[in-house]
């Protein structure tokens, strides 16, 4: 637990990544997701997560890409509040598959470079104006063929 509590303070501490500042940005702006520009803060939620990814195709280390993944999954949950994607149902369930793709596969292995450019195709469809479900069911497929885990084992 020493050397876990060590590496988060370097981790913040250096730059790389601050989860507390994180957290604090999806508490506070869990009330205003709502708002008039809400296609817009989908747009902007998405472009940070391509960044993140961008950090994570860098990082060689599993710890770091754990931490990547827990902040990806504030992402999306933080997508899944706003109303373009809470009542759009393709939407909706491109973020379930990319939240449980994360989750499941993050802790395994380090994520390939196919695999994180496979998860930034994923996002950059939540903002796409003409997404269907054809597209899902074909992200879905390009992530079962990279490797990826979509659904628990147990399901």
């Amino acid at each position: 637990m020493k050397q876990n509590r060590v590496f988060w303070e370097e981790g913040e501490q250096n730059g790389r990544f601050s989860l507390g500042s994180e957290r604090r940005k999806l508490e506070t702006s869990d009330t205003k997701v709502q708002g008039q520009n809400d296609w817009q803060e989908c747009q902007e939620i998405v472009e940070r997560a391509a960044e993140i990814l961008t950090e994570w195709e860098e990082a060689e280390d599993i710890r770091l890409q754990v931490q990547y993944a827990a902040i990806l999954v504030g992402k999306i949950d933080r997508l899944k509040k706003t109303e373009t994607v809470g009542t759009d149902d393709v939407r909706r369930k491109i973020c379930t598959l990319l939240r449980n793709v994360i989750r499941l596969n993050a802790a395994e292995e380090q994520f390939s470079q196919e695999q994180i450019q496979i998860l930034k195709t994923g996002f950059s469809m939540i903002t796409d104006k003409k997404v269907q479900k054809q597209d899902l069911l074909q992200l879905n497929r390009k992530m079962m063929k990279e490797g990826l885990q979509t659904m628990p084992a147990w399901e």
